[in-house]
């Protein structure tokens, strides 16, 4: 088993707090990212892969940190000529490999905020420091 954790920056957190199909498409978006990874470095595509996925709100001071821990299977699953199932064991992630998947992450995560119109991309400096109204 390995643990996967994401998090994003406040904006976006700010709206996986507020929005749960952000939450549910952000915490889709990492899984297969990850099962993505997992099946190209095992050179199985067409194999399935196994999570559980705990999303915590909150840090330790109890201020709002929405983020994700994944516990991930390390290795992958197929299916024999008998329809048996059959586990590959992965192999632990380079930091090279961590560090693309979570780039893939971002970029799908902001193209889906994006797209939705969730992301309030101006300057700092020319926002309020009133939280936005999400509609």
């Amino acid at each position: 088993m390995r643990q996967w954790v994401l998090t994003a920056p406040y904006e976006v957190r700010r709206v996986m707090a507020l929005r749960p199909e952000a939450l549910s498409a952000v915490h889709r978006i990492f899984v297969k990212e990850i099962a993505r990874w997992q099946k190209a470095s095992a050179g199985l595509t067409d194999a399935e892969t196994g999570s559980v996925t705990f999303v915590q709100r909150f840090h330790a001071a109890l201020g709002p940190f929405v983020h994700f821990h994944v516990v991930q299977r390390d290795g992958v699953f197929t299916r024999d000529e008998d329809d048996a199932g059959r586990f590959h064991t992965g192999r632990a992630p380079t930091q090279k490999e961590i560090a693309e998947v979570a780039a893939r992450v971002a970029v799908r995560v902001t193209k889906w905020l994006r797209r939705r119109k969730l992301l309030d991309e101006r300057p700092a400096e020319e926002r309020s420091n009133e939280a936005p109204e999400l509609s």
